[in-house]
């Protein structure tokens, strides 16, 4: 049977649309001297001859001019060849390169992994012992380099996948979800905040039927997106109902992602 859903990357006036700072022709004025520019349009291009696609890209918004111009953005990339499968046989997900950068000046670029499902066209990122991130200077650079590391990152692939079927074998009962989930919400800087019942079960609730079920691996998705997106309804300080709402912040997406991934390694 073939996958309904495909994967479609973007043009690059699609990226430079939501990210135009890669396409920075020089670093932010009054940087060091000693500072190796680097565009990241030039990882976009040598990626693209690897075979990595851009599936998405965004920049932090700023009122700052230098940062709208050269501040931070992510840029993601899948290959059309480097995927995983449900138990139908059916394309459930791609690898992710996600690729921060920016042009201030400060720092080298930094790679994380990722998995990329394609029925909710979320980007789980993932902080793992056997799959994560890396980081590589600006000076130096080369494209060989990059494919060198990237084929090394891959070797690591295998490890992943198992753990990603392990989860879809271990169901976990109610009380463990909601106990993921209460954790998993407190990562938003609420603190010790407890969700209600009532709050709960619309935070695990399921968005699409493929969601459905009480595996780890669909608790852990169904979570990932609450936290990330929100959309769910919580209670504030005043006591007044209102909607969570979903995280904008690059950096903020990233490390809440990761943090949720490595929360799921201790429900395993």
């Amino acid at each position: 049977m073939q996958n309904s859903l495909a994967m479609t990357p973007l043009s690059l006036d699609q990226v430079k649309q939501n990210a135009p700072q890669a396409f920075a022709t020089a670093p932010k004025p009054g940087v060091s001297s000693k500072y190796s520019f680097l565009p990241t349009s030039r990882i976009i291009e040598d990626m693209d001859r690897l075979g990595w696609k851009v599936n998405q890209a965004k920049s932090n918004r700023s009122r700052s001019s230098a940062a709208a111009e050269f501040g931070n953005h992510v840029v993601k990339f899948y290959h059309p060849e480097v995927f995983m499968k449900d138990q139908d046989g059916n394309i459930e997900a791609y690898v992710n390169i996600v690729v921060m950068n920016n042009h201030m000046g400060t720092g080298s670029f930094k790679f994380e992994m990722g998995i990329f499902r394609l029925v909710c066209e979320n980007g789980l990122i993932i902080k793992d012992k056997d799959f994560g991130g890396f980081n590589m200077r600006h000076s130096g650079y080369s494209f060989d380099q990059l494919q060198e590391t990237l084929n090394q990152a891959m070797t690591q692939l295998p490890e992943v996948v198992g753990k990603i079927n392990t989860y879809n074998q271990i169901i976990m009962s109610k009380e463990a979800q909601k106990a993921f989930a209460q954790q998993a919400f407190q990562l938003r800087s609420y603190q010790d905040r407890q969700l209600t019942e009532t709050e709960l079960e619309e935070f695990l609730a399921p968005r699409r039927k493929q969601d459905e079920g009480d595996s780890l691996w669909v608790v852990l998705n169904r979570i990932q997106e609450s936290v990330l997106k929100g959309g769910y309804s919580i209670t504030n300080v005043k006591n007044k109902l209102r909607r969570a709402k979903s995280i904008k912040n690059i950096q903020q997406d990233i490390k809440l992602n990761q943090q949720v991934w490595e929360l799921a390694e201790t429900f395993a």
